[in-house]
């Protein structure tokens, strides 16, 4: 089963899903795989954010601090990606709740 994208209408997130799980099992619906190589990104840290880091890493007998940072950073985008959908979510709900810094208004 094909389906082409209509170039005047914006597909919906739930329209997307359905269009994927439909072609799931459809080997034909798919372009060919390819492969990507991840290229590592790198980022310099302050020596008084790096000193920390090794600081903690060392004390939860961490692998490598690059390790323990990788684990630290992906918590992190977890937690904000959460906090993020329940915004979402409540603004989609109609809910006019205060999200401001520090603040319960």
């Amino acid at each position: 089963m094909s389906i082409s994208p209509n170039p005047h209408h914006a597909l919906s997130e739930a329209e997307i899903d359905r269009i994927v799980e439909q072609q799931a099992d459809d080997e034909t619906a798919w372009e060919e795989s390819i492969a990507v190589n991840r290229q590592p990104a790198f980022l310099v840290l302050p020596e008084d954010v790096a000193e920390k880091a090794s600081f903690f890493a060392s004390l939860y007998h961490a692998d490598s601090v690059e390790s323990w940072l990788v684990q630290i950073i992906q918590q992190r985008i977890a937690l904000e990606e959460s906090a993020f959908n329940k915004i979402e979510a409540d603004q989609r709900n109609g809910m006019k709740a205060s999200y401001s810094k520090g603040k319960n208004q």
